[in-house]
Order: C-alpha cells, then structure tokens, then sequence
C-alpha cells in the first residue's frame, strides 16, 4: 500500500509517496500560487501528489498538512490567512473523491510540525512540548501528556 503525504501553504505544495514501511518513495514540490485562486491550488494539489505515485496506483490513505484554522474531524480548512478566499474548504473531501476514495486526513500544519519534533525530533523526552513554526504563516502546536493539544473548542483556543 503507498500512503500519500501532502503538505502545502501560501507558498508551496509538497508531496511524498510512502511504502507501508514508511520509506519515501518519491517526492515532489511546486509553487502554490495561492494568486491564481482556490481551484487552481486545489487542482494544483492534486497534480503535484500524482507525480509521486507509482502508475495505476492509488494511495491506501492520504495525511494533509494545512494551514490556518481547521477541523480535523470533518477535514475542513474554516479560514486561512495565507491562502486568500480559503472559508470553509472541505480539502479532505476533495482529495479523497481525486484518488479513488482514499482514507484522508487532515491537520493543521503547525500540530503537525509538533507532532514530529516530539515523535522523531529535538522535542523527544520534553514534556510538555512546545513548536513554533515561522514561514508565510506563524504557527505552532503543543504535546502536553504526550497528546497534541487541540484546546476545547478543536482551535487549541
């Protein structure tokens, strides 16, 4: 099964292809071009995670790393300040339905970094952990427990 990650933002989409032993396969990066409008990057998107697939392969499951605020459990982007017009965005959907109904998850970028610095990274053994993310946006996200805190409301406010 290849698994297919995505990270993208106000300046550019990444993608990756994944064995089930989690080594890369391939890899791929392109402008986001958030000017050209939310169809464009969308589309864009999906163009740049098929360059990374095998042919006639589609992903077991999708993991989308996202900016601004979102909602995990619904796998849509509520507002951005990086990609303009981006309100209510069900991203999850989208990309499931482009690849055959894959599995697809999505999470905001910031609780993502977090996630990784505490699992693979400099923030291995701290706890409570926290990550800043400076690039288009500022961002960040917090481990405390060893669990991502989202905050009551899911907007870790």
């Amino acid at each position: 099964m290849t698994l297919l990650a995505i990270d993208f933002g106000g300046t550019r989409v990444r993608a990756a292809a994944y064995d089930d032993a989690f080594r890369q396969l391939a890899r791929a990066e392109t402008p986001t071009r958030v000017e050209d409008g939310q169809a464009a990057v969308i589309a864009r998107i999906i163009a740049t995670a098929q360059q990374v697939l095998p042919i006639d392969d589609a992903p077991g499951a999708i993991g989308i790393a996202a900016p601004g605020a979102l909602d995990s459990k619904t796998g849509t982007i509520l507002h951005a300040k990086t990609l303009p017009g981006w309100q209510q965005v069900p991203l999850a959907a989208l990309l499931s339905r482009a690849f055959d109904g894959a599995p697809t998850f999505i999470e905001n970028d910031g609780n993502l970094g977090a996630v990784a610095e505490y699992r693979l990274g400099a923030g291995q053994g701290a706890d409570p952990m926290l990550y800043m993310t400076i690039s288009t946006g500022i961002g960040g996200g917090a481990l405390i427990g060893g669990r991502l805190f989202s905050g009551w409301s899911g907007l870790a406010v």
